[in-house]
């Protein structure tokens, strides 16, 4: 049995056969339950708990913790047993946290290539191998953003009162109306022109109806009925709908 399928029937027999832990610990983050599990060696969760509002407040994340010095940590929890230590360890764990990485950012411009970048993850290959697969795969992936004007304008040529509808490209305005069904479409239009895409991913909005999305959504289905079609709900603001053709 490979070590994946066993650790597979193991968190499936512990989720069905053992209740969820719980602590009396507080915290708001999981670096500060960390914290405050460290603390909590020797010493009650209550009294803990007396003093981690003011180390939450003073150290929000690890870079903080990290670059504190011994006898500031020390002050704020000489009170709970064993400080001398756990100065030690807390400042210990938090630099564990924040050093020895090795970071590879994904440069990519827009949430659909983002995206794409997690969905080409795999895990078995290397780093290295990841950061060219991803890369590879963003360059595939075209962006249309559908928003509002908030003033009088002109860019790419295109005159543009408050309150025209406009979907922006990668390069720049694509379309400017003052329907966003038809603005919409003739963006999609405009992104794609004669070339062939597989996949357009349409993300609507928090101002957006679901009826709307599905009306937009069944007429570039009708229009690209040779590619795939997704529809999702995103919830962003400002914008009613983030579109991505790959």
């Amino acid at each position: 049995m490979e070590t994946t399928e066993r650790y597979r029937r193991a968190t499936e027999w512990f989720s069905a056969n053992i209740e969820t832990a719980e602590t009396e610990l507080h915290y708001d983050s999981p670096f500060h339950l960390l914290i405050a599990v460290i603390l909590s060696a020797q010493c009650t969760d209550k009294r803990v708990n007396m003093y981690t509002p003011e180390i939450f407040r003073r150290f929000p994340n690890p870079e903080d913790l990290a670059s504190a010095s011994f006898e500031e940590v020390y002050g704020l929890i000489r009170s709970i047993s064993f400080p001398n230590n756990k100065a030690k360890h807390l400042i210990g764990m938090a630099k564990m946290l924040v050093e020895d990485k090795n970071v590879i950012v994904i440069p990519t411009k827009t949430v659909p290539q983002g995206i794409t970048a997690i969905i080409n993850f795999v895990p078995d290959m290397s780093m290295e191998e990841n950061e060219q697969n991803m890369l590879e795969e963003i360059q595939n992936v075209r962006t249309g953003q559908v928003t509002y004007a908030v003033r009088d304008t002109e860019i790419d040529g295109k005159v543009i009162t408050q309150d025209d509808i406009m979907g922006i490209g990668d390069q720049g305005i694509l379309a400017v109306g003052k329907d966003i069904f038809d603005t919409t479409i003739e963006m999609v239009e405009e992104m794609i022109g004669d070339d062939e895409v597989e996949l357009l991913s349409i993300y609507y909005g928090s101002d957006t109806s679901k009826e709307d999305a599905e009306k937009l959504g069944a007429k570039i289905e009708e229009l690209y009925s040779e590619c795939d079609v997704e529809l999702q709900y995103g919830g962003q603001p400002i914008y009613y709908y983030v579109i991505s053709a790959e």
